[in-house]
């Protein structure tokens, strides 16, 4: 009973601490934070965003991360996910003598999927990535170009070590798309080639954008714990995260950490700054 009750008096102490950071403006919660945390009359996230991964390349993963990510519309949060794992259009799908319509083929799923599900008179967020290396890689990077085309999410590249080396140390800029069943050589394209698409897309549409996962990973400390790289990001791409983590927003109001002194000169409150992250 002691226990229960040093518990309580704790998480108490802790709320008056959160809520002295909140009462003046030092600190604001993410949006799903502020829309739900207290309420009883809806069923909400109080996170913003998640990554849902693909698990393997096959009608049954892409359809049950259309339902989860259509779940986590529902209930308010946004999600990105890495189409990398799919094989590229025109690869031959075993016992069906069919052929696969690529990554890029599926985008318009995903894309109604964030638009249908409302989320409280607004649509979802979605990010979709693919590698830098995937055979498919130019039809993703131009697909947005056109108005009115996949209107609902947000698509982004992503940049390895291997591309910056082509494009900077390559005489002839060779790059070497990858197989997405064993990682076997496809086709080799110029590397000078793929950044300038990217540029002209970016200029026609604000499309696709750059997540540099060889960076992101260069620090990434969980690797070894998780099973290998990082390779989405939520859909706003503050954060990279592994298949089914989620991130909490929230802002630091460095204005009202700036203090006048006595002789009138301006000082920001590094004291109060780190005693506030803490909290």
């Amino acid at each position: 009973m002691a226990s229960v009750e040093r518990t309580k008096i704790v998480r108490q102490t802790w709320e008056k601490k959160f809520f002295s950071i909140l009462e003046d403006f030092k600190f604001t919660s993410g949006g799903r934070i502020m829309h739900g945390a207290g309420r009883e009359d809806i069923t909400t996230t109080l996170n913003n965003c998640y990554v849902v991964g693909i698990q393997d390349d096959s009608i049954n993963a892409i359809y049950k991360t259309i339902e989860e990510e259509a779940r986590t519309y529902k209930y308010g949060g946004g999600c990105g996910h890495d189409l990398s794992i799919l094989r590229p259009s025109g690869d031959e799908i075993n016992g069906t003598g069919g052929q696969s319509c690529g990554p890029v083929g599926f985008m318009n799923l995903f894309s109604e999927n964030t638009n249908t599900i409302a989320q409280h008179g607004r649509r979802g967020a979605n990010m979709q990535t693919l590698r830098i290396d995937h055979p498919d890689i130019e039809k993703f990077i131009t697909n947005k170009t056109e108005p009115g085309i996949l209107e609902n999410f947000n698509v982004s590249v992503g940049i390895w070590e291997d591309f910056w080396n082509a494009l900077v140390n390559s005489d002839d800029g060779a790059y070497t798309l990858r197989s997405t069943r064993d990682n076997s050589p496809v086709r080799e394209v110029n590397a000078h080639h793929l950044i300038d698409l990217i540029a002209n897309s970016a200029w026609k549409s604000a499309e696709p954008g750059l997540i540099f996962f060889d960076k992101i990973n260069q620090y990434n400390v969980f690797a070894k714990a998780r099973g290998g790289p990082l390779k989405a990001t939520n859909p706003c791409g503050e954060q990279s995260l592994y298949p089914y983590e989620s991130c909490n927003l929230g802002s630091i109001n460095l204005a009202n950490l700036v203090k006048r002194k006595a002789d009138g000169q301006y000082e920001f409150d590094w004291q109060k700054y780190e005693e506030i992250v803490r909290k």
